[in-house]
């Protein structure tokens, strides 16, 4: 039985019930998407290094050191088969051997404070912990390895790659604790947030081997030139999904008005009946994610944006369907 089975055992019925906070990030919730992940294939656009298989041939040739089995999989060469294992556990396992090479996906999370808000739904940075877990998942069945880097002001946590059920309860805990921290301190360094993501860049390329995927959560507030020529530098030998948060506040204002909103410092008042500065506020987003959808495009990645009241979910499904 599998570590996610034995954790969840017992907690089937109800955890499709498990809605969550919309402003916290709680393991629970992140474990229970094991459930929505099962027959999804994170399909790389193309192979963007011969050093390191992506869904190459499970298996490169006899006389390989055998490393473990795992669970039969669908197109796994039955040649393979540990016949020992099937007859002992009553389900088909497979052989697995030293020269394999499984695809890395690294998860690239933003908890910078800009990611602690909504204005409907969930937090920008609850989208994100539910879509990495999520992505976190599908990568395990797919039999891939799974690390990530996430930071906020505060502090950087790296996880280097790893496979199996392990993997994501450690990526997974980690993102919790982090989500935690990080709003506990959202208020620390907001001015520095261009130097924040740029660091974080230079930390990804220095974890990121080349024939990876790496997906890229974040709202890309104060992403500049430095980051983008790291972004560039990142995508020359490996896979780039650009996944886009956002609040419909950013996207336009509401109709014209004073409204109270909380920004983290208190409660202020919004000032929207100014026309001008209504149609410059949505000039400047569609601009923004113009320009990240065109970067995008010269890094030969996959352009993806999650709203705060969208089911992420859905969302992601839809995009990486098989």
């Amino acid at each position: 039985m599998s570590i996610s089975s034995r954790f969840l055992r017992g907690r089937k019925a109800n955890a499709s019930s498990l809605k969550g906070s919309p402003v916290k990030v709680h393991a629970k919730e992140l474990i229970a998407l094991h459930q929505e992940s099962r027959g999804t294939k994170l399909k790389p656009t193309r192979i963007r290094s011969e050093q390191s298989g992506q869904y190459i041939s499970s298996y490169i040739g006899r006389g390989m050191t055998f490393a473990e089995s795992r669970p039969y999989q669908s197109g796994d060469d039955a040649r393979h088969m540990d016949w020992r294992v099937t007859a002992r556990t009553g389900k088909p396992y497979t052989k697995l051997f030293q020269e394999e090479r499984e695809r890395s996906i690294i998860l690239w999370v933003d908890f910078r404070s800009p990611m602690f808000f909504a204005t409907r739904g969930r937090f920008k940075s609850v989208q994100a912990a539910r879509a990495a877990a999520w992505i976190a998942w599908v990568a395990r069945y797919n039999n891939d390895r799974i690390g990530g880097l996430i930071f906020s002001e505060k502090q950087h946590w790296e996880l280097r790659p790893k496979i199996g059920d392990k993997a994501v309860l450690r990526f997974i805990h980690t993102l919790s604790s982090a989500a935690k921290e990080s709003f506990a301190h959202k208020d620390i360094g907001i001015a520095n947030g261009e130097t924040i993501l740029t660091q974080s860049l230079v930390r990804l390329r220095r974890v990121v081997k080349p024939g990876s995927q790496i997906f890229l959560l974040s709202d890309f507030r104060n992403l500049n030139q430095t980051g983008e020529a790291h972004l560039k530098q990142l995508a020359k030998h490996n896979e780039m999904v650009i996944i886009s948060h956002f609040d419909p506040l950013e996207r336009s204002l509401p109709q014209p008005g004073l409204y109270p909103v909380d920004f983290g410092h208190g409660m202020q008042l919004l000032n929207t009946q100014n026309p001008k500065s209504r149609e410059h506020f949505q000039s400047q987003f569609n601009h923004r994610q113009e320009h990240l959808q065109e970067l995008c495009r010269k890094l030969n990645g996959y352009f993806l944006t999650i709203s705060t009241p969208d089911d992420a979910i859905t969302t992601l499904k839809t995009a990486f369907q098989s």
